[in-house]
């Protein structure tokens, strides 16, 4: 049986801990990541934090209609808002915030 009681660091506001097959990561004052161990991740961004982010969290804004944000150099902002994507655009959406040579290629 694959057993994990969690983890926490006081000192960095860390926390690790998992209940049933959701494995949950939280950074107190930034946000908080849960993985249901399948192929869900979800981000749920800690107020403070509201309008202070872009890309792969969204803005933070509270408006679903705006997350998905690709780097787009035609755009003035450097952004361009995918609305409604496709499954295709998701991916495209993923792979535009991917740091050049971070990422093994196969």
């Amino acid at each position: 049986m694959d057993v994990f009681p969690g983890w926490e660091d006081s000192s960095m506001g860390l926390r690790v801990k998992r209940v049933r097959q959701r494995l949950t990561i939280t950074l107190d004052g930034y946000f908080t990541l849960s993985y249901n161990r399948q192929e869900n991740v979800f981000v749920e961004l800690d107020e403070r934090m509201h309008g202070k982010v872009c890309g792969m969290m969204g803005n933070g804004d509270g408006n679903p209609d705006n997350d998905f944000q690709i780097l787009d150099s035609s755009s003035p902002s450097g952004l361009r808002t995918l609305v409604n994507p496709s499954k295709e655009e998701i991916d495209m959406f993923g792979n535009s915030w991917v740091k050049p040579g971070s990422c093994p290629t196969n």
